[in-house]
């Protein structure tokens, strides 16, 4: 089998020489064997060579996002400051690009050794030695090897501490769940960073054997098509992404312009955050003409806390739907069946739970509620992480002996998990409850507006004694309109028009941002305080210049 990465092919047992030469490197640096090692590397395999040799010299490692021109810089260096003081990692390895920078923003702590990440040479790989030590560090299976640090959308990203047997028994479970085997092809082009990334595009293939092949995230964004015409050319057969991607690639591939064909997947499996149906529908409407099998949109539900995946729909049929009354759902915490209609809603399942893992639905006093009842959705896994490093209090508030608090809300119908949304995601308006994401999977289906570039939250009005519904949504294309211009009024009224149809609100504000505008998190996430508090800022200015 082989690694595809970097427009190279990588066979495994050369990805085992150059993993050993990383180590050998770090061994020279004198980079301390029991310490945090931090990578801040571009895509592609160069990155996953490091990261194993880290693991092999006996570090705990942790892909770091790098710096980008996307990003606001100032809050990019003041938070990796604040994390580096905390973590006091024994080693930062980066790439020659980023190295300066890094010196300069204050990121090189004390007993800290900078490793500069330089290509491994024939030569390096060939003379790598001490393979039986490094392979028996590597599969203890009490050793702490990765820190996977969560996407922080409510503060400082939190470390993850998982361990070899939490990472095994997770290959091993959720292998079964997709029935995987090492004849399967994967195609990503997720950042390394993010536990989908890491752990079911990277880990579990790995271990299992799978070739690889990984795509660079911003060729991605540039050109969302590359995905598929890889997926074509390799024969690829799964492949994980977020569902804002499901969306983005419907509205933006056209199937007429591409040279590809889908007949050999087998799962594209929807993950990381609400899962809609809407969103299947597009996708299988749009790839259906290109080989797309009708079992093979899926869902997934999962998180870093534990390893991976909690629970996976069946890949032998498609996800089951329950179409449900809204106010019931929402108002009451009650799953009743309705037609579809505008006062009810139709959900996706996320599936059962993977093998070793159960789930249970929590009241707001911690008690199990019955079937068809919502509430915090509570796991107990043989997979969950060890707790969060050095953050003892965190990992008392969400750990609680063999039991993980997710924060979700959701219910279990027929037997299957069903995921609303972040309990702190609740939009209240005129004493309506909405999760921000329900909202927000509407806004992803108006022409005009960037698929997964929007947020939705609530603001305190005081007059009328409620929270106003406020919108800011990121265009297709801002450069030939004006702030005052019939094109955005008309957008804006599209905005509030699906809304009402679909939800029976109206939103006060509606503010339309040009790319970029939105801040998120180095995962991707849309960070909802921090835009909040942007758009009131930026509203409380003058109001030349506003769009």
């Amino acid at each position: 089998m082989s690694i595809g990465s970097d427009r190279r092919t990588i066979t495994y047992a050369q990805a085992w020489r150059e993993i050993l030469a990383v180590r050998d490197r770090l061994v020279a640096a004198k980079v301390a064997e029991d310490g945090v090692a931090l990578l801040f590397m571009p895509q592609g395999w160069d990155a996953l060579a490091y990261y194993f040799g880290a693991i092999a010299h006996g570090c705990t490692a942790s892909f770091m996002p790098s710096p980008s021109p996307k990003q606001d810089a100032d809050l990019y260096w003041a938070s990796h400051v604040k994390l580096m003081a905390r973590i006091t990692p024994a080693a930062l390895i980066t790439t020659a690009a980023h190295e300066e920078q890094m010196r300069r923003n204050g990121l090189l702590v004390e007993n800290c050794v900078m490793v500069q990440a330089a290509p491994i040479t024939a030569e390096d790989a060939t003379g790598a030695g001490d393979q039986e030590v490094a392979a028996a560090l590597m599969s203890r299976r009490d050793r702490l090897p990765i820190l996977q640090h969560s996407s922080g959308t409510t503060g400082l990203k939190k470390g993850v501490m998982l361990s070899n047997d939490a990472i095994l028994t997770q290959v091993e479970s959720y292998a079964k769940a997709i029935a995987a085997t090492p004849d399967d092809i994967m195609v990503s082009w997720l950042p390394l960073y993010h536990d989908m990334g890491l752990v079911a595009c990277s880990l579990t293939p790995m271990i299992l054997g799978q070739t690889i092949v990984l795509l660079d995230p911003f060729e991605w964004v540039a050109r969302p098509g590359t995905l598929l015409e890889a997926i074509s050319r390799h024969r690829g057969t799964l492949c994980w992404l977020p569902n804002f991607a499901f969306d983005h690639l419907a509205r933006s591939v056209d199937i007429s312009r591409l040279d590809a064909g889908l007949n050999t997947m087998r799962a594209f499996i929807n993950c990381s955050e609400p899962c809609h149906a809407l969103t299947f529908r597009r996708f299988a409407q749009t790839f259906a003409p290109i080989g797309l099998p009708e079992t093979a949109l899926q869902v997934c539900y999962a998180m870093a806390e534990t390893t991976f995946a909690v629970t996976q729909t069946s890949t032998e049929r498609p996800p089951m739907t329950v179409t449900v009354d809204r106010v019931s759902l929402h108002e009451k915490g009650l799953v009743i069946p309705a037609p579809t209609s505008p006062d009810s809603i139709e959900l996706l399942s996320a599936g059962t739970p993977i093998e070793g893992t159960t789930v249970a639905i929590l009241s707001d006093d911690g008690q199990p509620v019955p079937d068809g009842v919502v509430g915090e959705v509570s796991i107990r896994s043989s997979c969950l992480f060890s707790g969060y490093y050095r953050l003892p209090e965190e990992t008392a508030q969400r750990l609680n002996g063999a039991d993980y608090r997710s924060r979700d809300r959701g219910f279990i119908w027929n037997g299957e998990l069903f995921v609303l949304g972040r309990m702190d995601d609740l939009v209240i308006v005129a004493g309506r409850n909405f999760h921000a994401a329900e909202i927000e999977s509407v806004l992803n289906g108006v022409s005009g507006l960037k698929p997964g570039r929007n947020v939705v939250f609530g603001n305190i009005n005081a007059e009328r004694g409620t929270s106003d519904l406020v919108v800011v949504a990121e265009t297709v294309n801002t450069e030939d309109a004006a702030p005052a211009s019939d094109g955005y009024r008309g957008l804006r009224q599209s905005v509030r028009h699906a809304i009402f149809q679909t939800l029976g609100i109206y939103p006060a504000e509606v503010k339309l941002v040009e790319t970029g505008w939105l801040i998120k998190t180095t995962s991707g996430k849309i960070e909802r305080g921090r835009n909040a508090q942007k758009f009131l800022h930026e509203k409380s200015q003058p109001a030349a210049g506003r769009v």
